[in-house]
């Protein structure tokens, strides 16, 4: 349940946030969303039993469910054509890093302290990262979407209904 909740509650936040996501600035909804991530991590890390855990790993996932969208739209946007490759390709290299050494380095400190010793560090560390981010990440509001009265807030979805190709990817994903 611990594993599922975060994946849970990663996939409708990321459905959620579809509907409103373009009409802010990417920038803004980084550091909000990596610091709700960060503040939920460290909330695993301080809870004392199983249901606080499963809450804050249900508010942990919430949060990091948009990061990764996020973080490869503001590369999209910032990166030049002719080295976005490249720049998906370090992205993607972090995200598998992150996996293959974050979870035994997690072991190992549960090893040494106890259980909750990863999830702190990785709460702290990614407080470190937000400061980081904040100085580091251009503003993106150029690329906010005008909000027109009226609009049609399913129309992305409407559109993913219509375009047979994004609902082949979807049966295969």
């Amino acid at each position: 349940y611990l594993v599922a909740s975060y994946t849970l509650c990663a996939g409708v936040s990321g459905f959620m946030a579809s509907f409103f996501i373009d009409f802010f600035d990417r920038k803004t909804l980084l550091m909000v969303f990596f610091f709700g991530f960060s503040i939920g991590t460290i909330s695993c890390g301080l809870s004392k039993s199983y249901s606080t855990l499963l809450v804050a790993r249900s508010i942990t996932g919430m949060f990091g469910g948009v990061l990764g969208s996020l973080v490869l739209s503001i590369a999209s946007d910032c990166v030049t054509y002719s080295k976005r490759g490249a720049a998906m390709g370090i992205i993607s290299t972090a995200f598998a890093l992150a996996s293959v050494l974050g979870v035994p380095f997690a072991l190992y400190l549960t090893n040494i302290f106890d259980w909750h010793a990863g999830f702190r560090f990785l709460g702290i560390l990614s407080l470190f990262i937000f400061a980081i981010l904040f100085k580091v990440v251009p503003s993106q509001e150029k690329f906010v979407q005008k909000r027109h009265a009226g609009r049609d807030v399913f129309l992305p979805i409407k559109n993913i209904f219509n375009n047979s190709s994004q609902l082949w990817a979807l049966c295969f994903a």
